[in-house]
């Protein structure tokens, strides 16, 4: 009788550990679930994002190290082309996306934006030898080669109304076709056309007046958790105002790419 006593309690006390387990178990899964921010980029984007001796670098990177610092969250980095980021961050395979995305209309329908954090001018590039482009209406009659899903292919499609341009839509290495002269122009930020220019050797100048000016912002879903939304933000606000992101900026471009040039 002793000996059922004690086979008893000990079925008991296991029991009791299983319990105990299988809780801790599923507070740590929505501990773990809570406190990580799966962030979307292509490092691919040097200097904003891009990979060196196999870290993860960049503008983007450093921005995010600093609002997970802030937020005591850890940032889980899901990798992917350019043109596969939003496919991700549709069907939830992350949170937000990095990767110098500019606020459009049409994104604006689909996405929330974060506080703006960079603005980017553009300006018209072409080889070096030409003089006959220095404004949008030059390039009527002319091949002008741009990005498939980047914010250049929206707006010359909406300034040429008439059809005038011939627009070349291509991924990658669009500054190449202008240097082989199988395109006239393209558009560039000023913040990396030099870099891009001196890493790739190209024979191109940027020309005439800004055309437009990105503003660069965090897309998230529109389904994204209110108070992770809300706290990101306010920390983007606070490393505006302390000037942690004009100190960041500067280490990767030399000037302060997150407040507006134009007035």
């Amino acid at each position: 009788m002793k000996k059922i006593k004690i086979i008893i309690m000990f079925c008991i006390m296991s029991l009791l550990m299983v319990g105990c387990q299988t809780t801790n178990t599923t507070n740590d899964a929505k501990t773990t679930k809570e406190e990580v921010i799966r962030v979307g980029t292509s490092l691919k984007h040097f200097p904003f994002t891009y990979e060196e001796d196999g870290k993860k670098k960049g503008f983007e990177i450093d921005v995010w190290n600093e609002i997970s610092k802030r937020l005591d969250k850890k940032v889980v980095w899901e990798v992917t082309s350019f043109d596969g980021l939003m496919g991700m961050l549709d069907s939830e395979k992350i949170d937000v996306i990095a990767n110098q995305m500019s606020i459009t209309p049409e994104r604006e329908e689909k996405y929330k934006f974060s506080e703006i954090y960079a603005y980017n001018p553009y300006k018209i590039y072409v080889k070096s030898d030409r003089n006959d482009i220095n404004s949008l209406e030059d390039l009527y009659g002319k091949k002008f080669v741009c990005n498939s899903t980047g914010y250049e292919r929206e707006f010359i499609s909406n300034f040429d109304k008439d059809k005038k341009i011939d627009i070349v839509i291509m991924d990658g290495n669009e500054s190449g076709e202008v240097n082989l002269g199988r395109a006239d122009a393209g558009f560039e930020s000023i913040v990396t056309f030099p870099i891009k220019k001196s890493e790739s050797g190209y024979d191109l100048k940027q020309v005439g007046d800004v055309v437009y000016q990105e503003k660069n912002a965090y897309p998230f879903s529109k389904k994204v958790d209110s108070k992770l939304y809300d706290e990101i933000n306010k920390v983007i606000k606070e490393m505006h105002e302390d000037g942690t992101l004009t100190k960041i900026s500067k280490n990767y471009f030399d000037q302060d790419i997150t407040k507006s040039s134009i007035k």
